[in-house]
């Protein structure tokens, strides 16, 4: 027999308690909209509609089909749906891209509950070409039409790289629509579609020769240099590929090699080339511990701190877990001394933790700190642990932190019934997901 659902004891939001959780994508959001309605906050989701508000959109994505839920749930389609689709067909700018992308997901929303004025907005703005990136708008067409709509899209991108000078798409990124819509279709349809149309031609040459240059790049991070003295020879290098070639090379290396690196990290002044050099001990432990990257971690420079930081958080050692302490103490910085005691964690630690957990603070400075809390949780299975966790997900403006501290929660047995039920709106779907399974193991939801 299952057990009563708690979500209908769920607590009424004041309106800051609804913007936060409007911007974090916490389930709590949608929620209220269901037990209480949006009454005196319908000028905050039309804002969080109309405005990206998602912390890391490349890794969130836009919430589109969270948002789309929250308005048919606050009866505001009618109201809402037009400003969506004013809003979308205004001229952007690059600095616009997420907004767009948001306004794009929405439209198209609206468009597969049969919205023709929708459909018609997503199909323009996309010709308008306001964006080198074709996922935007054109991900968005393939969705509602398919095969058709792929066919516009390629045409529309065909068109621009044999008439725009210098236009370089990302057509790789197509490969995940190439996957949904079935490989050997697509490339059917489309070769098919090449014997009438040079636009179509282009794409699919223009895309065969983006896929081998991309083997090449994958072969050349696959070989990187092999000793210490050609690593050196990448300080000097502007490619952002050589930092991957450094951390890479680091997993790898010989302990002679790694000495000399550690060498001349101690002995390097220039912070470029410093910062170059920590790349190598970013998932590789130091032959030894370094005074000098200890004191590294204080560095005016926060990239060349938080390299340090991350160096010495691959040793166990009680000089490093003597240095966490200290620098919780003194709470700076606080998301690098939590990281430290990733394998320098001791029973007890978690109340100093906590001590120093701000209460606010600027959306990077929690993500960090959340980011360190993480990394803790990943080597430490405790549930002292716990507060911590329940500080992340109601802190973080991230729904991958989010997720990730919820996972542990239900693998260690520590996740409420009022939390997971809470996490079946989350904005983030697997996290739905996670939920719903947790649930459903515990009698209250059917496994369906």
């Amino acid at each position: 027999m299952t057990k009563k659902s708690t979500k209908g004891e769920s607590v009424r939001l004041s309106q800051e308690q609804f913007r936060d959780a409007l911007r974090k994508g916490l389930g709590r959001a949608v929620i209220h909209v269901e037990k209480f309605g949006i009454a005196g906050l319908e000028d905050d989701l039309i804002h969080g509609c109309l405005n990206s508000l998602v912390y890391d959109p490349q890794f969130e994505g836009t919430r589109g089909g969270w948002l789309f839920h929250l308005v048919t749930l606050a009866d505001l389609t009618e109201s809402i749906r037009p400003l969506v689709i004013d809003k979308l067909l205004q001229p952007s700018k690059q600095d616009d891209y997420w907004t767009v992308a948001q306004l794009y997901a929405l439209a198209a929303e609206f468009a597969s509950a049969g919205n023709e004025s929708a459909k018609s907005a997503v199909y323009e703005k996309f010709k308008r070409r306001e964006f080198v990136d074709p996922l935007i708008g054109g991900y968005h067409i393939v969705s509602l039409d398919k095969l058709s709509g792929l066919i516009c899209v390629v045409e529309e991108i065909g068109d621009r790289l044999r008439n725009e000078s210098g236009y370089e798409a990302d057509v790789y990124a197509f490969e995940m629509i190439y996957d949904e819509l079935g490989l050997e279709t697509v490339e059917a349809t489309l070769a098919e579609r090449a014997l009438q149309s040079l636009n179509v031609q282009a794409f699919l040459d223009f895309r065969e020769r983006k896929k081998q240059e991309a083997k090449l790049r994958v072969e050349e991070i696959a070989s990187p240099p092999q000793t210490a003295n050609e690593i050196l020879k990448l300080l000097n290098s502007q490619d952002v590929m050589a930092l991957i070639s450094l951390r890479r090379w680091g997993r790898h290396a010989s302990e002679d090699d790694l000495t000399k690196i550690l060498e001349r990290v101690e002995t390097e002044t220039d912070a470029e080339r410093l910062r170059k050099l920590l790349f190598v001990f970013q998932d590789r432990q130091m032959p030894r511990l370094s005074q000098r990257i200890m004191e590294l971690t204080l560095a005016e420079d926060s990239k060349i701190s938080d390299l340090a930081i991350r160096s010495l958080a691959n040793h166990k050692a009680e000089q490093i877990r003597d240095l966490a302490l200290r620098l919780l103490r003194n709470k700076q910085p606080i998301f690098g001394a939590i990281r430290l005691l990733a394998l320098n964690y001791e029973s007890g630690d978690d109340q100093l933790v906590e001590s120093v957990l701000p209460k606010s603070g600027d959306a990077d400075s929690l993500h960090a700190v959340c980011q360190a809390i993480t990394s803790v949780i990943g080597e430490q299975t405790t549930p002292e642990l716990r507060s911590c966790m329940h500080w992340v997900y109601a802190q973080s403006p991230c729904s991958w932190c989010r997720h990730y501290v919820l996972s542990s929660l239900i693998e260690w047995g520590l996740a409420s019934r009022e939390l997971l039920e809470e996490c079946l709106e989350d904005c983030e779907e697997d996290t739905q997901e996670a939920a719903q399974a947790a649930l459903a193991a515990m009698d209250i939801l059917p496994n369906s």
